[in-house]
């Protein structure tokens, strides 16, 4: 009776053939990139890239491990290139304003060209003015003015002193200074002798002596003045000389850059600039500390005052620039301000300035993952205002969040001409849309990337062609083509369907990283399919360990499933597990009891809130399909409860709701059911049953438990019918099944169910009103009846 119901042993997996490949290892393929099921993603960014009107910058919606990142970036590579976006963007210093630098806006790959003669130059002018202004003719004659000083000073002592003399005073000489002494009978006095002068001599002494120092004063500046002078003319004559070159030379220099408006606006500032700050390129130390006036000195040097300060610079040969930022935060985006300690002051200037990612994708791509992004403070509102501004406006976090900065700096803006791309998903995108409407203003472009593909011959074909893609430009071990066709067989596990294949491809490509590691420790240079399988069975056993946990409980018998026998209103349910990103299937045991009551299911898992809203609304299906399928002529006159036994955490979805209907049957006919069968599916109110999710987890899990506890031959499981087409089993289960070890049923209603728990027919309403005698539903609705005429508790 139940054979009917058993799915064949060839619909348990799709194999993939490797001859349909077309080739016998991956070296034979064309390496050139393909990218498959994304034909209408890879559209719409070339739409989002094309438009060139502010605000259509595009959001990546997929989920995660599609490799987006990567398609995206290939795709962008494989466009024409376009002319006219790409720019090298540098800071200069604003000669009049040194707070606020300017920025030079120059062609593609010319910036770096540019810094690099500008400080070839500069040095350049250093050195020749240095040496003009302390050349040997120079020096000589300077030293001449020094002599001359000195032999007019010796005069004047000379004379002053004659007079001195006539007075008893005498001039004598301490190192670079002159001193006045009493002087009597050729004799200076001591100042012991000079208290014994009587106190007239005393008077006519000092005032001899005031006199006398007032006139060497006075004829030593008139000296002073003349040096000075002299001093000043040879200087400004070598600043002519001075200026003549450096005009000279930038001359030359800007004929060079003749073509580029910008760079000749900056030399003419720059050239200006240099002529009225001579004495920033006097180096020489003689020149310091010659006699007269010295250049005022500047904290600035030449090579700071006068730097190009390379932001970004762009290949005028390559594509625009697709940047992904890997860490989105305010200063990485927008750039920053750099310091330096100088004698214990934080100091800064434009040389400082330093580009984050925005000046980097500037003409082109700027890629940043959502999450990452929001993650940082103030690096979304950041992006948004430099995107809605088209502009970059470097400024510290708290200056821009409106607190105090002690920044001395404030860039001018760099113009932005750009398309930012974030990747999201689809609960990212909907919350933005919800709470932000600026979002929605900014990103016009959405991109929704598929997850999987038709498994078909030229889906298959494709797909291979992409695995020896990576292989072969990753530089991997060559695969065989049976190799290659079971990771074509994992992506329709990964998909969770025979009919389809997965496009996580992050999953897909580290399979082959990691089979390809397992063929090397074997000192083998192809790898074959049983390293694809061994890499895929370390990969469940690295993060298997809370399975064995349970089923270690189950086979100690701490956690109650039977897998022999029968009984009454019990039943194992299969459901699913998840442990970051690994999935599990585990058997539970779903219990009910039915009673003599007022008409109400009661779900405990609900009342003690462990049950989630899907799960509420499927056991609430169970009332409505009992009110519909028994008892039609009577009013309705039952309670009951159900419950997953030993289940300490939340309980959500509806593909117990067959198994939960099948207990609740049972508890209601007293009639027992096969513990040796599992069951999942979802059901309506017709008896009807619906599609459920990650059915190949669930069968291997019971298929585990089964085989922990023996197998007796006549354990399996029940499936819907929708779900047979994408089995996806593993070896070891399809094994047992061909030994009639285990069975794996599908069917369409709750009454095939039934038959196959019960191994009794299920039974039709005839034309009398009444189900076929003896059948299943005949005993369910008997009972129902006598619950609604007395008070029978089952």
């Amino acid at each position: 009776m139940t054979k009917q119901f058993l799915i064949p042993t060839k619909a348990l997996r799709a194999n993939c053939d490797p001859n349909l490949l077309g080739f016998d290892n991956t070296t034979e393929v064309d390496t050139s990139h393909v990218t498959i099921g994304q034909e209408n993603a890879i559209k719409s960014l070339h739409f989002g890239a094309d438009i060139h009107k502010k605000n259509y910058h595009i959001f990546a919606m997929s989920k995660q491990g599609l490799g987006e990142r990567a398609i995206i970036e290939n795709s962008l590579k494989k466009r024409k290139k376009e002319k006219g976006h790409c720019f090298d963007w540098c800071y200069i210093n604003n000669y009049l304003n040194p707070q606020s630098p300017n920025y030079l806006k120059l062609p593609a790959g010319t910036a770096n060209h540019f810094a690099s003669a500008m400080e070839k130059l500069v040095k350049q002018l250093s050195n020749d003015i240095s040496l003009q202004f302390t050349n040997r003719t120079i020096q000589a004659k300077l030293q001449d003015i020094n002599y001359e000083a000195d032999s007019k000073r010796r005069m004047v002592v000379a004379k002053i002193n004659t007079t001195a003399e006539k007075k008893q005073i005498t001039i004598r000489s301490q190192e670079d200074a002159f001193e006045l002494m009493p002087f009597i009978h050729d004799k200076v006095l001591s100042e012991e002798e000079v208290n014994q002068l009587s106190h007239s001599q005393k008077l006519h002494l000092d005032r001899n002596i005031v006199i006398l120092q007032k006139e060497l004063t006075r004829q030593f500046d008139k000296i002073a003045e003349w040096a000075d002078n002299q001093s000043k003319i040879m200087q400004t004559k070598s600043k002519k000389c001075a200026a003549k070159l450096l005009k000279s030379k930038l001359l030359a220099f800007r004929k060079k850059f003749s073509k580029n408006e910008s760079i000749q606006r900056f030399l003419i500032n720059t050239e200006k600039d240099m002529l009225a700050n001579l004495h920033l390129f006097m180096t020489n130390e003689s020149t310091q500390k010659s006699t007269g006036p010295t250049f005022a000195e500047e904290e600035v040097e030449p090579c700071i005052r006068y730097k190009v300060n390379v932001m970004v610079t762009q290949d005028s040969k390559q594509q625009p620039p697709i940047i992904f930022e890997p860490n989105p935060n305010y200063p990485n985006l927008v750039g920053r301000i750099e310091h330096i300690s100088q004698l214990g002051a934080l100091v800064t200037n434009f040389s400082l300035i330093r580009p984050g990612a925005l000046h980097r994708a500037n003409g082109g791509y700027l890629i940043i993952d959502m999450q990452t992004l929001l993650s940082h403070s103030y690096a979304w509102e950041g992006l948004k205002s430099a995107l809605d501004a088209e502009k970059i406006t470097i400024a510290p976090l708290e200056e821009a969040l409106g607190f105090f900065s002690t920044t001395i700096l404030t860039p001018k803006a760099i113009p932005l001409d750009i398309k930012v791309i974030l990747l999201g998903d689809q609960h990212q995108y909907s919350e933005l849309c919800n709470v932000d409407p600026e979002f929605k203003a900014l990103f016009r472009v959405i991109i929704e990337f598929e997850d999987h593909i038709r498994r078909n011959t030229k889906h298959i074909k494709l797909y291979a062609k992409m695995i020896a893609s990576f292989i072969n430009d990753n530089q991997l071990l060559t695969f065989n083509k049976f190799a290659v066709a079971t990771v074509i067989d994992y992506c329709s596990q990964l998909a969770g369907d025979a009919a389809l294949l997965s496009l996580r491809l992050d999953s897909v490509w580290g399979l082959l990283q990691e089979a390809e590691h397992l063929a090397k420790q074997d000192n083998k240079k192809i790898v074959t399919a049983a390293h694809v399988k061994q890499a895929l069975a370390d990969q469940i056993n690295r993060i298997n360990s809370l399975k064995r946990k349970m089923n270690e409980e189950i086979e100690r018998k701490f956690i109650l499933i039977k897998t022999h026998g029968k009984a009454v209103a019990q039943i194992n349910a299969l459901t699913v597990l998840q442990y970051g990103d690994f999935e599990f299937g585990i058997p539970s045991r779903v219990s009910a009891m039915a009673r003599r009551g007022d008409d109400k299911i009661l779900d405990i898992e609900r009342e003690v809130e462990l049950g989630g809203a899907i799960h509420s609304k499927g056991v609430l299906i169970l009332a409505g399909y009992l009110q519909w399928r028994y008892v039609i002529d009577r009013k309705f006159s039952l309670s009951a409860s159900l419950v997953f036994e030993q289940s300490y955490g939340e309980v959500d979805g509806d593909s117990a709701s067959m198994a939960e209907l099948c207990a609740l049957l049972s508890a209601i006919s007293g009639i027992k059911l096969q513990q040796s069968i599992a069951v999942t599916g979802s059901i309506n109110q017709h008896g009807e049953c619906q599609v459920i999710g990650c059915v190949n987890e669930k069968i291997a899990g019971f298929f585990d438990v089964c085989k922990l506890q023996g197998f007796s031959g006549d354990q399996g499981v029940i499936i819907p019918k929708a779900n047979a087409k994408q089995l996806m089993l593993n070896d070891e289960i399809i094994t047992a099944v061909k030994a009639k070890k285990f069975h794996i049923y599908a069917v369409e209603t709750i009454d095939a169910a039934m038959e196959i728990l019960t191994g009794m027919i299920a039974g039709k309403r005839r034309q009398s009103g009444h189900f076929t005698p003896g059948s299943i539903n005949d005993c369910i609705e008997k009972a129902l009846i006598h619950f609604s005429t007395a008070g029978h508790r089952k």
